[in-house]
C-alpha cells in the first residue's frame, strides 16, 4: 500500500537537508516572473534540477515501486515535494508581515521515462499573493534564495499595473518591465507599484 503522507514527510525532510550539487551546469536554475495586477501579485516560478546525478538521484527516491519509471502517483508526490522545496525560501512581505502564497498551479516535466536518464527535471509553479493597496500603491519585499549559492533570477512584468520603483533592477520607460534582478539570501527585491495602469 502506498503511504503518500509518510513519503511526502520524508521528502520534505530531504529538502531541509538539501546539499548543494557538486557540479553546476545550469547557470540559472531558478527564475521568477512577478506579475502585479489590481487583484493580486502572481509569482511564476521555474525551478530546474541540475541534469545528471542530481536529477537521477531525486527520481530514484520517488520511484517507490522500484520499477525504473515515475508513475503518475509517484509524479504527484515528486511534484508536491518540488513545490514545497521551491516555496521554502520564497517570501512576499508587506509591512513586515509575510503574505500567504496560494498555489494556483504546478507542473513537473522531465520525470517521464527511465529514472536513470540524466535529463533535466523542471517545476513550473504559479503562486498568488493578495497585498493591500494604500494611497493607490502597493509596496512589497520579495525574497528568495537557493542553498546551492545560485542567485535566483527575477523579472517583473506589469501587464495591468505600473511599476513605480524596483531595487535592484532596471525599469523600462513604460514602467511595466523590470529586468536585471538577482535575488540571494540577503538581497531581496523592494518593489512598489500602482495597481492601476
Amino acid at each position: 500500500m502506498r503511504n503518500r503522507s509518510r513519503h511526502l514527510a520524508l521528502a520534505i525532510g530531504m529538502a531541509l537537508a538539501w546539499i548543494p550539487a557538486a557540479a553546476h551546469t545550469l547557470p540559472d536554475p531558478r527564475v521568477l516572473v512577478l506579475v502585479p495586477s489590481p487583484e493580486a501579485l502572481e509569482v511564476r516560478l521555474n525551478d530546474l534540477l541540475q541534469p545528471g546525478a542530481e536529477s537521477i538521484e531525486l527520481k530514484r527516491r520517488f520511484d517507490q515501486d522500484r520499477d525504473g519509471k515515475i508513475a503518475e502517483w509517484e509524479k504527484k508526490d515528486l511534484g508536491e515535494f518540488l513545490v514545497a522545496r521551491a516555496k521554502m525560501n520564497l517570501r512576499v512581505v508587506q509591512d513586515r508581515e509575510p503574505l500567504a502564497l496560494e498555489t494556483v498551479s504546478w507542473r513537473v516535466t522531465g520525470a517521464d521515462g527511465s529514472v536513470d536518464s540524466s535529463g533535466m527535471v523542471s517545476l513550473d509553479l504559479v503562486l498568488r499573493a493578495k497585498p493591500r493597496t494604500a494611497a493607490g500603491r502597493v509596496a512589497l519585499t520579495v525574497s528568495d534564495w537557493r542553498p546551492d549559492g545560485h542567485p535566483v533570477r527575477a523579472a517583473v512584468l506589469a501587464q495591468s499595473a505600473r511599476v513605480l520603483s524596483a531595487k535592484p533592477g532596471r525599469l523600462d520607460e513604460s514602467g511595466r518591465v523590470v529586468t536585471g534582478i538577482d535575488l540571494s539570501r540577503d538581497h531581496p527585491l523592494e518593489l512598489t507599484y500602482s495597481p492601476l495602469p
